[in-house]
């Protein structure tokens, strides 16, 4: 599962002041976790271009993000000066390797300007690493009990958000129109969550509509759509297929909100399944512009490898694209549990 360390899903929490405290603090508590207090030291002031040391591994780690956690946001230039202080306090701290740890993936030029500053210095290029948002993500899905309320991936829309999800699924106005009366009539909001990410939808609904109209209300809001994905250089395709489950379980299209109890209601996720297709004559076919390509492979790619490629690319694909939906089309509302903290 991927996860988005924007300012709209990373919350400050007292006594934190700013976003790039709350992301120091969410690396401190992953990397205890991982390594355990006894080796994972968070460094006070003053600073030192160091904020916080991996002791079994004489590492120097400091933490860089930025409040749109998109790619190349983070400024190469306060990455350069951090690493320039820790240098001046490198034998005192007794670092050996020096990491990034940030919200954002750097872009290559940042990179770049990094390691030409590096070449200038007293250390080397194998002594700098990056840990990005991959990295971060992985370890949130295994500790993620120690850090949840660090979080809030709670997505509060209107009911007039609701409608245009309607309107986006290319529903008729009557039936907007209808759908949009026993909304407003039954005033109940419901809570979905997904497979793919740790976004949940928290949308006014009806306990009169089915699984059916939330099912694509929850798809329009995130962004996703059936359409087939093609990779040629694997002759492969995928899809998805959706379904709205309880438990595991897919429900009836047709069952209506009011059969769920309400702590069932609670329980609902939008199961995303990734199709997976084979399509052996596409990489057969003399005509595809991959055929040449695949003759000159020393190691032709298996089956078993492609379906591999296919459901890791297909899988990031749709990831981005539900992100992108809610972080560039959605401006975060604030829950009432997150304005009481």
């Amino acid at each position: 599962m991927k996860y988005n360390f924007s300012a709209q899903f990373l919350k400050i929490l007292s006594p934190q002041t700013s976003f790039g405290d709350a992301w120091e603090a969410l690396c401190i508590s992953l990397l205890q976790a991982e390594f355990g207090h006894e080796h994972c030291l968070a460094m006070n002031a003053p600073d030192r271009g160091v904020d916080i040391m991996l002791r079994n591994e004489s590492k120097a780690i400091q933490c860089k993000a930025d409040e749109r956690g998109a790619i190349g946001t983070i400024a190469p230039t306060k990455s350069i000066e951090s690493l320039t202080t820790a240098i001046s306090h490198k034998d005192i701290l007794k670092w050996e390797k020096y990491t990034f740890a940030s919200n954002a993936n750097y872009s290559g030029n940042g990179i770049e300007k990094i390691f030409d500053f590096v070449d200038d210095s007293s250390i080397s290029r194998d002594d700098i690493s990056f840990l990005g948002p991959e990295y971060w993500s992985e370890l949130c899905g295994k500790y993620l009990d120690k850090v949840k309320h660090m979080l809030d991936y709670r997505l509060l829309y209107s009911e007039s958000e609701v409608e245009e999800a309607f309107r986006k699924a290319r529903y008729y106005e009557k039936y907007i129109n209808e759908y949009s009366g026993l909304i407003k009539k039954d005033n109940l909001r419901i809570e979905v969550a997904n497979n793919r990410t740790p976004i949940i939808l928290s949308i006014p609904f009806s306990k009169e509509l089915s699984v059916k109209e939330c099912l694509e209300v929850s798809k329009s809001l995130l962004g996703i759509d059936l359409k087939k994905e093609q990779y040629g250089d694997l002759g492969t395709s995928a899809k998805p297929s959706l379904s709205l489950t309880l438990d595991d379980k897919a429900q009836s299209f047709s069952k209506k909100i009011s059969d769920f109890s309400e702590e069932e209601l609670g329980r609902l996720k939008l199961w995303i399944k990734i199709v997976y297709q084979f399509d052996e004559n596409s990489q057969r076919d003399p005509n595809s512009i991959y055929f040449e390509m695949l003759k000159k492979t020393a190691s032709p790619i298996s089956k078993s490898q492609a379906k591999q490629s296919t459901l890791q690319r297909f899988e990031s694909s749709i990831q981005e694209r539900m992100w992108k939906q809610v972080t560039l089309n959605k401006s975060m509302q604030p829950t009432a549990d997150a304005a009481a903290d």
